[in-house]
This record gives structure tokens, sequence and C-alpha cells, in this order.
């Protein structure tokens, strides 16, 4: 598929999922086009040495379809006069809520364990897929990659951001910890002190955002 025009006013026949300022995303039948316009002369010289937003979106979801971590299948990254483009296959399932998120706790703990982070571990990220695992769970699949670090720069915020998706602790947030650790190996009391500080961190700006939407 080609790539829509821009900007997407004089297009027709997409829909419109999301538009902000850093970036824009719209259907086009099986296909999800992402946008990102071109940045300040700031930020010139560090696309240049190791690409744009996109283009690093498009290489982190193909290496995590190599390694089997679930994920939007990438199918393009195009350049584009004010920007760039990446193209992505829409993902049919349900989007993930607060209760995904024990699940999203192994998921997140595979990412870390072959070395990749993201920064942005929340339920809007991810969809359900069509097909289930032999275990009876259900799998998510990240549908947006900007998060997505080629490194584990910071567990403990990733996981933080997942577990702020509830606004209280409890049994859920428990249960959370208990699956990541399974998998990743226990903590050491540095990481659980982070844990508790970021979490802290995101639980409140979760609040001030959501004070300011309702204001």
């Amino acid at each position: 598929d080609d790539a829509p025009e821009w900007p997407l006013a004089i297009h027709e026949g997409l829909e419109l999922l999301a538009q902000g300022p850093r970036s824009s995303t719209v259907r086009a039948g099986n296909v999800i086009w992402k946008f990102y316009p071109r940045p300040g002369s700031g930020q010139a010289v560090r696309r240049a040495l190791i690409g744009g937003p996109g283009r690093l979106a498009y290489r982190n979801l193909a290496a995590l379809e190599i390694l089997g971590i679930e994920s939007a299948q990438a199918l393009a990254w195009l350049k584009h006069p004010q920007g760039e483009w990446i193209a992505t296959r829409f993902a049919e399932g349900s989007r993930a809520n607060l209760s995904a998120t024990v699940e999203l706790a192994d998921w997140l703990a595979t990412l870390h364990d072959h070395g990749f982070g993201l920064r942005d571990m929340k339920c809007s990220n991810f969809c359900s897929r069509e097909s289930t695992p032999s275990n009876g769970a259900t799998a998510w699949a990240l549908i947006d990659a900007d998060g997505i670090r080629p490194r584990v720069e910071d567990a403990a915020r990733d996981l933080a951001r997942l577990l702020a998706e509830h606004p209280l602790d409890g049994e859920a947030t428990a249960e959370i910890q208990a699956r990541y650790f399974a998998v990743h190996g226990p903590a050491d009391a540095n990481f659980l002190q982070r844990l508790d500080e970021k979490t802290e961190f995101f639980r409140a700006k979760l609040a001030a955002a959501q004070d300011q939407a309702s204001s």
C-alpha cells in the first residue's frame, strides 16, 4: 500500500485514530499508518545519526517479531518531505484493560530478558490476539512501539508504569510484581525502592492528567 498524503485533511477514506504534535495515526483498511512530522533543527543531527522515531519503531517491531515477542506486524517505513511514515498491520482484537495487567507483566519480563525496554508500558498500547496460547491465557500484542528502547534503560521504571495503571496497591499489583519477578528474577532493595518511587510518580502524573481532563 502507498502511504496516505499529508496533510491528512486532503486525503479521504481514512479513519483518524489519533492526532497530536508528535505524531498522527490513521487506519486505511487493514493497515495502520502513523505519521511523524519532521522536527526542528535541534533534532536534525540526532535523526541523521540514529534515525527518526518512525524508523526506530519499525526496526524495533521487526526485531520483536524475530524474537517471537507479540507485537504489531511492521509492514513498511517510508520517508516523506514533511516527516516519515510507518505502516503496521491492523490488530483485530480488543484493547487491553486493567484485567490484563498481570498478563502484561509476563510480556514485559520477557521483553526485558531479551534486552529491550518499554518506556510507555500501559494498557492502551496493547491489543489482544485472535489466537490464544495453549495455557488459555490471552495473547497481548504491543501495537504502539514508540516507547521501545533497544536496551533495558530502567527496568524499574518500565514496571512502575504498568503498576501505575492501578491507582492503589492491592492484590493485582502484588500479582503483577510476582509474575514479573517469576520470569525476570528476584529484585534487590535498590530496585524495589526505585520501583516504589517511580510508581508513586506515575500515579501522581496520571491523577493530575485525569483531574485536568475533567475540569
